[in-house]
């Protein structure tokens, strides 16, 4: 038999991934998957970072760059991960594999935004891990990921990936409208969800909170100030404050994720109902 061939030392782009060691899980809430996908993509766009998955055990990324600024990439991604969440053991060693051509990228994008769905997690129902979140304009920090990936792959159309969520893009369409009433409860986590943070209180992320308040609309400063959980006297300084429009529409993005699956999850026992009540005892 044939010994198997090293994986070359040099390609346009590279796959890796990184997982603790003995398998171990990396994230065990929405704030620790926030934390990762922070650590990434500070660290990943130097590196060219075009796509990436973070799921329950192990993370993948997805960079266009020389071999060595990947791996220094993973390397760093991993210390802020062991800072941020304080995890009791290693990272196994980064796995990076090279994306041979434009063909192999191509099949290689989809199943690192597949990965969510793919491991089935139900830990992750809005797939915050994938970079799906930044591709579709629904976080912050990522923004810049749309104009990265595209310019590697210029025939990808990036409203079809609102499809990975069940919704078709046209639905999409009037999103970043200002939000209802039945909407503001879930103002908070989907600001939390599009800055990638831990959370949002005291006196910090102040830009954060212009965009919160920005985002809720025209509601009474009453209505508001409840929604965002700030003060009333802060909403006029916070109305005032300049954000840009990108931040409030990632925002009402997400809140409308949000609804969305709620209302989905609100019929699924009535449709199940439905079905009993229907078929013969």
């Amino acid at each position: 038999m044939s010994p198997i061939p090293p994986e070359p030392r040099t390609a346009r782009a590279w796959h890796c991934t990184s997982r603790l060691a003995h398998d171990g899980v990396l994230v065990r809430s929405d704030a620790d998957r926030r934390s990762v996908v922070t650590a990434i993509l500070k660290h990943g766009r130097r590196a060219g970072l075009i796509a990436y998955a973070v799921v329950d055990t192990h993370m993948h990324c997805v960079f266009v760059c020389e071999r060595g600024l990947a791996g220094e990439a993973m390397r760093r991604i991993e210390l802020s991960c062991h800072r941020r969440l304080r995890l009791g053991q290693r990272f196994d060693g980064a796995r990076i594999r090279p994306i041979r051509d434009q063909g192999h990228l191509r099949n290689v994008i989809p199943y690192v935004l597949n990965q969510v769905r793919r491991h089935e997690l139900q830990t992750d129902l809005l797939q915050e891990g994938s970079a799906l979140h930044d591709l579709l304009g629904l976080r912050v920090p990522g923004l810049g990921l749309p104009d990265a990936l595209q310019a590697e792959l210029p025939r990808v159309v990036l409203p079809s990936l609102w499809r990975q969520f069940g919704v078709e893009p046209e639905l999409t369409q009037d999103w970043a409208r200002g939000l209802d009433a039945t909407e503001l409860p879930h103002l908070r986590e989907a600001a939390q969800a599009a800055f990638a943070l831990r959370f949002i209180g005291g006196r910090g992320h102040p830009l954060v909170r212009a965009a919160m308040v920005q985002a809720a609309g025209t509601h009474s400063i009453r209505v508001t100030a409840r929604a965002a959980g700030v003060a009333r006297s802060t909403i006029a300084r916070l109305r005032a404050m300049h954000v840009p429009t990108s931040w409030i529409h990632a925002i009402r993005r997400q809140v409308r994720l949000r609804c969305r699956a709620k209302r989905l999850r609100e019929q699924a026992p009535s449709a199940s109902t439905a079905r009993h009540a229907g078929s013969p005892r």
